[in-house]
């Protein structure tokens, strides 16, 4: 399997389903600690960026996937904060 492929099995491990290749949502119902936005790359380089499904488009077009893989947290949480919304960043590494 290649890494990108492990990546989808830890994330439907952990509740979060793909509901296109833009947008997640939690596959079962319960728990509301769904990322808003799920940013990943594997040790192959290639990247995955997830938006939940919950937050609106206008959100969603100031936070270009491109723009987000080179700008990182700090820039969406500086847009969640103006849109109202407070959040926090947090970072993991899964080694498989």
């Amino acid at each position: 399997m290649k890494p990108f492929d492990y990546l989808l099995c830890q994330m439907e491990l952990e509740g979060i389903q793909r509901v296109s290749n833009e947008l997640i949502t939690r596959s079962s119902s319960g728990g509301d600690d769904l990322p808003l936005v799920l940013a990943a790359r594997t040790s192959d380089g290639e990247s995955l960026i997830c938006f939940d499904a919950w937050i609106p488009a206008v959100i969603r077009m100031k936070l270009p996937k491109d723009y987000l893989q080179v700008s990182g947290t700090e820039t969406a949480i500086n847009i969640f904060e103006e849109s109202g919304m407070h959040v926090k960043a947090s970072h993991f590494k899964t080694h498989i």
